[in-house]
């Protein structure tokens, strides 16, 4: 999420290394128009060639636009505890976000893998008193009809090996012609980031912003810089918003966006962060709730041993004759940050010719040329594919 410094929020500084070789190792970002990385995230950048045999990559500034405020804050610790989940990957690092829909499920974006645990009720990552709980994803289920190359269906149910303590799930939105354009919606996360001097800051505090809602027609036909790339791109199962200078980014992935009531209780899920080309350029791309409910309720239906009243999961066996499963329940394990560090990380990203699409998780995708690119390896640690420009830069990487 693109955020501006704030005083109340917590950031952490990443400087630039002198060298321009060994930093990158093992990393290939890509993507345009970025507004920032951090650590273990690399998304938005034009993607760069490596020369056989190279070590790394070496930047080059090639253009330089008029820079933009942005706008979000830290939000309150607590207000949105059933979104405040990271997917954690081996190496200790954020890849993408959730939402609790079940005590015992998760629901993500299915372009987002390959992390091993998950952590609720978490705050901020930098403060070693932070309490949450910790989970192991014990089954995950893409939708049948998700397509990793146009981001299509991009949603995933997460079965957590043991129920959520304290913590309702969020409501979920099951009408198809919500949101109207010009809806306020909500989004939050760990994904914000900016430069600071000669080096990079973002959040370790969870972040919300403010977007609105845009027709599918309005969003396919959005224009930056004399280019349509949204054309035949934005499907029903999608829904775009967006508003100046505000927009969710890498790291962001999975993470809901809703609309937001009066309490947590009254928040309704709209969405899933799932892509978008840049950050804050074009409209952010939302997974739609609406359009796979059915779905959603019966993977909750199978899935989880204590399904919400509002899923009506009994009904459903009772109609179908289908048993539900029950699996035995123990207590969450609780924990808290090591060393006071966990870093955002992701940047998966769809390429269509010259111009890149944001996806943030940290897997490879496939190039057009059949190759495969490595937006960021975990091996990097805190290390790896620290990259940044103002929105309006455009960098481009040089053997």
């Amino acid at each position: 999420m693109i955020l501006p410094v704030n005083e109340d929020a917590v950031f952490r500084q990443v400087d630039l290394p002198s060298g321009d070789d060994e930093f990158f190792e093992y990393c290939r970002p890509v993507g345009l128009f970025a507004l920032g990385l951090v650590p273990t995230m690399a998304s938005n950048f034009a993607a760069p060639s490596m020369a056989s045999g190279a070590s790394g990559l070496r930047l080059k500034l090639v253009e330089s636009l008029k820079n933009r405020i942005v706008g979000g804050e830290t939000a309150t610790d607590g207000r949105y505890k059933y979104a405040q989940i990271t997917l954690q990957l081996p190496s200790d690092n954020h890849q993408c976000g959730g939402s609790l829909i079940a005590p015992d499920i998760v629901l993500t974006a299915a372009h987002c893998d390959g992390y091993s645990t998950v952590h609720v009720d978490r705050h901020n990552f930098k403060d070693v008193d932070d309490r949450y709980q910790v989970f192991e994803p014990m089954e995950t289920l893409q939708h049948p009809n998700f397509d990793e190359d146009m981001f299509r269906y991009d949603f995933a149910v997460v079965k957590l090996n043991i129920s959520v303590n304290g913590i309702d799930p969020v409501q979920l939105n099951p009408v198809s012609d919500f949101p109207a354009d010009g809806q306020a919606l909500t989004i939050v996360g760990w994904g914000a980031v900016r430069v600071n001097g000669n080096g990079f800051l973002f959040p370790d505090t969870f972040q919300e912003a403010n977007v609105k809602a845009i027709s599918n027609d309005a969003c396919s036909q959005t224009v930056v810089q004399n280019k349509t790339l949204y054309k035949d791109e934005i499907f029903p199962e999608m829904f775009c918003a967006t508003a100046p200078g505000v927009d969710a980014c890498g790291g962001d992935s999975g993470f809901p966006i809703i609309s937001r009531g009066a309490t947590a209780a009254a928040d309704v899920q709209i969405g899933i962060v799932s892509w978008g080309r840049g950050c804050a350029v074009y409209p952010g791309v939302y997974s739609r709730i609406s359009y796979v409910y059915d779905w959603i309720r019966e993977s909750v239906c199978i899935m989880s041993t204590a399904p919400p009243d509002v899923f009506e999961c009994v009904q459903k066996v009772a109609d179908e004759g289908v048993a539900s499963p029950k699996r035995p329940e123990s207590t969450p394990e609780l924990g808290n940050t090591t060393n006071g560090t966990s870093t955002p990380a992701s940047g998966v990203t769809k390429e269509t010719g010259d111009e890149t699409v944001r996806g943030d998780s940290s897997r490879p995708s496939d190039n057009q040329d059949g190759t495969r690119s490595f937006a960021c390896m975990p091996v990097c640690d805190i290390a790896c594919c620290v990259l940044l420009s103002f929105m309006g830069m455009v960098m481009t990487a040089i053997a």
